[in-house]
């Protein structure tokens, strides 16, 4: 090489580098600043849920004949036996409420 080509060489090289530099030196700054600048995340604490929810399904028990009567009977036994009191607070009716006329539903109950 010549000296004029040398001299545009280490030119080019010379603005490459600088070119490389400050890319890595902004794509540094944007990462930190945008970690820095990303708003702060609220959870929800109203009380709500922080523990399971607690208490008797007529699923295992009641089955397909559930009544006004039965379900009051098991709030009943909820109270009196201090369930309610640790926590225990719902007396769910679930399933065999409605029959669907189209589900096969064996003598155990099972779907």
């Amino acid at each position: 090489m010549n000296g004029q080509g040398s001299g545009v060489y280490k030119w080019v090289i010379g603005v490459l580098v600088i070119l490389i530099g400050c890319s890595l030196w902004f794509a540094d700054t944007r990462t930190t600043s945008a970690t820095h600048a990303a708003p702060a995340i609220h959870q929800e604490n109203n009380g709500q849920a922080l523990v399971p929810f607690k208490g008797w399904s007529t699923w295992d028990f009641i089955g397909r004949s559930p009544t006004e009567a039965k379900l009051l009977q098991q709030a009943q036994a909820l109270v009196s036996s201090g369930l309610a009191q640790a926590g225990y607070n719902y007396v769910l009716l679930d399933d065999f409420y409605y029959l669907n006329p189209t589900t096969t539903v064996d003598a155990n109950g099972y779907w």
